[in-house]
């Protein structure tokens, strides 16, 4: 994202639709990234602020416990690196391996 001048501001899952859409403002964003979950209150977010898109990444039917390692979850160490060399390329960010090897991944 930087490379392509764009900046970027993490948001609080926590945060109200009003907290939100004051970030969104604050940061002059013009696109929302979230995840299912979280889609209705980014809506709603979006729809008080200057945002242009707002993007989805992944489904409803993916549950997944937060708090847990994914090799707990069944995924051994080639999943694991299927899971980085797509957030690689999907997300421009080149995550070491050992995030997702070890302790809690998903936030």
């Amino acid at each position: 994202m930087a490379l392509l001048g764009g900046v970027s501001s993490t948001a609080n899952p926590s945060y109200t639709a009003s907290e939100l859409a004051y970030q969104l403002n604050d940061a002059g964003a013009k696109y929302l990234l979230t995840v299912p979950q979280l889609l209705e209150r980014g809506l709603e977010a979006a729809s008080q602020s200057k945002v242009e898109s707002v993007f989805v990444f992944g489904n409803e039917s993916q549950t997944l416990n937060l708090q847990k390692p994914l090799n707990e979850m069944g995924l051994n160490s080639l999943s694991n690196i299927d899971i980085k060399n797509q957030i690689d390329i999907e997300v421009g960010i080149n995550l070491p391996i050992e995030v997702l090897l070890v302790g809690s991944n998903i936030y």
